[in-house]
Order: C-alpha cells, then sequence, then structure tokens
C-alpha cells in the first residue's frame, strides 16, 4: 500500500508569523510517499527549498490524520478537507458503486470535455463525488476575489487538492507532454499554458536523460547498479534515456513517460508552478490566494 505524507507548507504564512505582514498566498505540497522521517535522513543532502523550509519554517514531527486507507485519492481529499474518507466521501483510489456492484475511478465524469488539447486519451475526470470543502474552498468563499489553483501530474491529485471551486486544476497529458483540464471550471484555460511543454522546457533533461548522481544515492563505492528486486518501466541499469525503457511496457508516448517515471517530471511541475505564479499573478494582491502542488 503507499503512504502518503502532505508537505503542508503554508510558506506566506511562515514569513507572517515571523514579519506580522498579511499572507498573500498559501501553497500547499503534498509529496506522495515521502515519509515524514526523510527530513531527518536526508538532511544533509538537502540544498536550498527543503533546507529553507526546515531552518526557517515550522516542522511538526507528530501530524496525521488518523485513517487507515492511505491512497492518493483518499489522502488528497483529507488533506484539503480536513475529513477523514468516510466523510469526504473519497475512500480510495477506486470506489465501489452499490447500484451497478463495479468499482469506478474515484474521480470519473463522462459528463465533463477536456480542454487545452485537441484530443486526450485520458480518463474524465472531476470532483463531484467529494463531499466537503476544501480549505481552498472556504477561503473562496470568504472572498470570491481570491484565486485558486491546483497542479499536478496525477489527475487525482491535481483535481481533489482542487476542491469543488478552483479557478482552475492542471495534470499532465503524456501524449502532448503539456498540462490539461476540463471544462468543468470557471476560469478560461490561459493560452500560455499550451505551449508550455515538458518536451520544451525541459529539453536538455530529454536528451541527456536520467543520471545517477552518487551525490544523492544511498550507494557505497561496491554497490551494484542492478539489483533483483527492482521493478521500473526502464531497464535497471543508469542512465535512463528514452532509449533505455523496456518496450514490453512502455511503447508509446515515450517522453511523457519519461517525466512520468523521472524526477524531470517534478521539475517540470517546479517550472509550470512558477510560471502559474507570474502568469496569474498570484500574491500580487491583497486578497489571499491558493496554490496546491501534487
Amino acid at each position: 500500500m503507499k503512504s502518503l505524507l502532505a508537505a503542508l507548507f503554508i510558506l506566506s504564512l511562515v514569513g507572517c508569523t515571523q514579519t506580522n505582514k498579511k499572507t498573500k498566498l498559501v501553497v500547499l505540497i503534498s509529496i506522495d510517499q515521502m515519509r515524514g522521517d526523510y527530513l531527518d535522513d536526508f538532511n544533509s543532502q538537502m540544498e536550498y527549498g527543503f533546507k529553507e523550509l526546515v531552518s526557517n519554517g515550522i516542522v511538526f514531527n507528530n501530524a496525521n490524520h488518523n485513517h487507515f486507507n492511505t491512497t492518493t485519492a483518499a489522502g488528497h481529499a483529507t488533506i484539503v478537507t480536513g475529513f477523514h474518507p468516510s466523510l469526504n466521501g473519497i475512500t480510495g483510489n477506486t470506489i465501489y458503486n452499490r447500484s451497478t456492484q463495479e468499482n469506478h475511478y474515484s474521480i470519473e465524469d463522462t459528463s465533463v470535455t477536456f480542454i487545452g488539447v485537441d484530443s486526450c486519451f485520458l480518463q474524465k475526470v472531476s470532483s463531484k463525488r467529494l463531499l466537503k470543502p476544501s480549505f481552498g474552498d472556504r477561503i473562496k468563499a470568504s472572498n470570491s476575489e481570491s484565486k485558486y489553483y491546483s497542479i499536478a501530474l496525477k489527475d487525482r491529485s491535481s483535481v481533489l487538492m482542487g476542491g469543488k471551486s478552483a479557478d482552475r486544476a492542471f495534470w499532465f497529458n503524456a501524449a502532448t507532454t503539456t498540462m490539461v483540464s476540463t471544462n468543468s471550471y470557471k476560469q478560461p484555460f490561459p493560452n500560455w499554458v499550451k505551449g508550455f511543454s515538458a518536451s520544451e522546457v525541459l529539453k536538455e533533461e530529454l536528451a541527456n536523460g536520467w543520471i545517477l548522481d552518487k551525490r544523492f544515492a544511498r550507494l557505497s563505492s561496491t554497490s551494484i547498479d542492478s539489483i533483483g528486486v527492482e521493478k521500473d518501466r526502464f531497464y535497471p541499469k543508469f542512465p535512463h534515456t528514452l532509449s533505455s525503457f523496456d518496450t514490453a511496457k512502455v511503447n508509446e508516448y515515450k517522453e511523457g513517460a519519461f517525466y512520468w517515471n523521472t524526477p524531470y517530471g517534478d521539475k517540470y511541475i517546479l517550472e509550470f508552478s512558477k510560471q502559474l505564479i507570474s502568469n496569474e499573478e498570484l500574491g500580487k494582491d491583497n486578497n489571499v490566494d491558493v496554490l496546491t502542488i501534487g
């Protein structure tokens, strides 16, 4: 079973506690399968982001939601609403429909249409099954001028952290290496998003592949690169490039699969987030804005 730790980094609130300045942008970052003890385990290797947050922010060593099912959908819904899965409506990545006696994707919604792309093979999704408001929804309810955006590689991460009233949620389309959304959101789809392709933004990374950096790997000088328990879409040995995919597992949309299966997918989300903050002017006025990142 996957574990999910929500790294709730309300960046501007940290600054608020130190300078008494009004909060302008609330950022929530949820990291799939990141345990809390990793902050200690990898502290000596951290630079910039995590180091800054740990050194100058507030770290809660015993923060948790007391529920059993820690799939990404249930976890994200619980994080943003504060309600357990039994109450927020999202009990797992899939849910059981008693009337049809079938399992369904928890955010499936065949009534929506994709925008930002001419055609899309992804499942049609929305947050219609989410029964409780997210903290972003509550901020929007208290001030209609507040902006609320959600971003992730996974559709369920972005859609659920975007709650019921996000201006727009974006998720990754491997076929085009761009972000897509649906018509269930009120704000127009930004023109800049259509041209913000991972294959262009991270062209150098795509060409070079994922190269093992032993500074950040738990390897001794005698460690071997390939061991029997490794399972992935790539052949086990580094570097991981377009040509090193296991063709039995990946035979189409290789560029998109590259970003899905390397740290460069997260790097693309970072670059997209920075672009979104700039282009949509998040945190620029006196209204509290929200950005969730998965």
